[in-house]
């Protein structure tokens, strides 16, 4: 096992996302009594109110601003709302290391606290939301932004309760930055070289995390979203040169070539159809 904060024991903190949610509590609200063992870590942010946990026979006060983490092993019972300022959470069920860590597992759940003050109470609830909502509606690459976002959340919490984490934490809130660039600025044509420079990871490793998570290169990705705007601009009445000048693309005849190939369709005849829809009548049932 690596040392307890030590940069190895960082650098092996890859966090599975296994539930994530958000619950409004009612005003003196009691949950139901239950005996449950835990075996992942659910961490609770509390958005707004108050309320306690009873765990290990014990109730522990919280408010908002707090993180509230239940570690493995233990017993958790019920919790309860303030009658005046009910609380607010989002919640997640996460391993921050692999199973076959158990170790590793074990020394951060002993140097968890049950309640914890957040210093950036506002970052942690985008932090959470960001989580909850990929988590509930499943976008394009939602793996990525949860794990992205489920490692900020754990950069957040062993800051602000243990000591500075080194930068060399898996690199998936920068394969986020790569993406977000890519779907930023695609007009301006960026190479690989510049995606990697802007997301400050390799080429080479920033191809193979691509692959892994959206099945396709960063310059593929780019050209999907290139294709994506000059769709949106057909669809909005431009002509194909304009459309294919405005998406970054330096050749109406490469655009016209690469739209059809990708879509079934050319430029045109896709304009006309997007036209047509427009004015069509629906058809009586």
């Amino acid at each position: 096992m690596h040392k307890f904060g030590s940069p190895a024991f960082y650098r092996m903190i890859d966090p599975v996302v296994l539930a994530a949610g958000f619950h409004r509590a009612p005003s003196g609200w009691l949950s139901p009594e239950q005996n449950q063992i835990l075996h992942d870590f659910d961490l609770w942010h509390i958005a707004s109110g108050k309320g306690a946990v009873k765990v290990d026979g014990r109730w522990h006060a919280f408010q908002a601003g707090d993180l509230v983490t239940l570690v493995p092993g233990r017993n958790y019972q019920r919790e309860r709302a303030d009658q005046h300022d009910p609380f607010q959470v989002y919640y997640v069920h996460m391993m921050p290391f692999a199973s076959s860590r158990r170790r590793e597992l074990r020394a951060l759940a002993d140097a968890w606290p049950i309640v914890m003050p957040m210093a950036n109470k506002d970052g942690m609830t985008l932090l959470f939301n960001e989580l909850f909502e990929a988590f509930t509606t499943k976008p394009e690459g939602y793996g990525l932004i949860e794990k992205a976002a489920s490692l900020r959340i754990l950069r957040e919490v062993l800051v602000n309760r243990f000591a500075p984490i080194p930068s060399d934490m898996p690199p998936h809130d920068k394969l986020q930055r790569a993406r977000d660039y890519i779907e930023r600025c695609h007009a301006q044509r960026p190479t690989l070289d510049d995606i990697s420079e802007n997301s400050e990871l390799s080429a080479s490793y920033l191809v193979a995390l691509f692959k892994r998570f959206f099945g396709c290169s960063p310059v593929d990705y780019r050209i999907t979203c290139q294709l994506r705007s000059a769709q949106l601009l057909l669809a909005r009445g431009a002509s194909a040169s304009r459309a294919a000048e405005a998406a970054g693309f330096a050749s109406l005849h490469y655009f016209s070539r690469l739209f059809k190939r990708r879509l079934g369709i050319s430029p045109s005849r896709y304009a006309v159809q997007r036209r047509q829809e427009r004015y069509a009548l629906p058809r009586q049932p």
